[in-house]
Formats: structure tokens, sequence, C-alpha cells
């Protein structure tokens, strides 16, 4: 149980530490706007950014799309399903918090190589405008795409337990038999022959 909880929680920071390239440009368009903040993120002590965050958005992307594989695989098996999102919370805070260390961190360093004091104050502000909603929106997805992965165990025994009909035989022909007419020997008109009229 804690080896689960353990790796659970491993999980839900690793996820944060991709999700804080999100919240750390949602920072800087707040605090710059969009096209000042696009080119400090590309540029001296965040040259490393793009790249960082294209890595994080394609890790992103395979996940929700193994979870949307999933969610198919239930509906498909079980149909429509409630799945509740409890436990979002204990989501949410491990995530809010391992996204805005990692800002904070970053942020510090980033300060330091170029030589220059960082400003707790604004660098905390920019964590805690920017991360918590980023984190809310992911711990909602994450507990409702794990209620769907919980069930896709059911989901596969259920389609492996469904039995492929046979196909239908083919439409035979019979032939049917034909009706005969036979001549009546009463009557002589079959009887009459053919040819010359015979001389009396």
């Amino acid at each position: 149980m804690r080896r689960t909880r353990f790796r659970w929680t491993l999980a839900l920071i690793a996820l944060g530490a991709l999700l804080e390239p999100l919240g750390h440009q949602v920072a800087y368009t707040i605090h710059y706007g969009l096209w000042q903040a696009l080119q400090l993120e590309s540029q001296g002590s965040h040259a490393y950014f793009p790249g960082l965050a294209a890595t994080a958005a394609v890790a992103i992307g395979l996940s929700l799309a193994f979870a949307l594989l999933a969610l198919g695989t239930v509906r498909l098996a079980l149909g429509p399903q409630r799945v509740s999102s409890s436990g979002s919370s204990a989501i949410f805070l491990r995530l809010a918090a391992s996204q805005t260390v990692i800002f904070v961190i970053q942020e510090t360093f980033e300060a330091l190589y170029v030589h220059r004091n960082p400003h707790f104050l604004v660098i905390g502000l920019l964590a805690l405008a920017a991360q918590p909603p980023v984190a809310a929106l992911a711990a909602w997805m994450v507990a409702l795409l794990a209620g769907y992965v919980a069930m896709t165990p059911q989901a596969i025994r259920v389609i492996l337990a469904i039995r492929i009909p046979r196909p239908a035989q083919p439409l035979r022909l019979r032939p049917q038999p034909i009706p005969v007419l036979y001549a009546n020997a009463g009557d002589h008109r079959w009887l009459q022959r053919r040819g010359p009229p015979r001389s009396r």
C-alpha cells in the first residue's frame, strides 16, 4: 500500500514537472504580455525553454492518447459509465505544490545565471497566479481518467468474452423437377401422321 502511494506521488510529481512549462507560459503572459513573453522565453537564460516545452507537450499528448484509448475501450464494452472525480483535491495539492516549487527553483536559477538577484515576491506571486489554475484543471482530468483506466481490465474481459456468431450458411439453390406432359393414347390427333396424303 505504501509503495503504491509512493509511486502515485512520484507519478504526480512527474506530471507536475510536465505541466510546469504551461504554467510558466501563463505566468510570463500575465507579467509581460503574450508577444514579449514569447520573445523572453526563447533567448538568454530562457533559451532552453522552447525545447523543454515541446518535450512536455509531446509527453502530455501521448498520455492523453492513452487515456482516450482507455476511455473508448470502457465505453465500447460497458456502455456510458458515470465516473466520479473524487480524489481530485489530493491530486491538486500534489500537482500545485510540485509545479510551484519547480517554478520558483527555475526562476531563481535563471536570475542567478544572469547575475541578478531573484525577486522572490514577484516569483511567488506569479507562481500562485499561474500554476494552481493549471494544476486544478489537470487534477480534475486525472481523477476522471483514472476512473476509466481502473475499469479498463473489466472492459477487456467483457470484450474477450464476446462470442462472434458463425456466418450464415450460403443459400443453396435446389433444382425443381420440371413436369413432363405425356400424350394421351386415346386422342387420335397425336397419332396423325404428317406427310403426303395417302392414296385410297
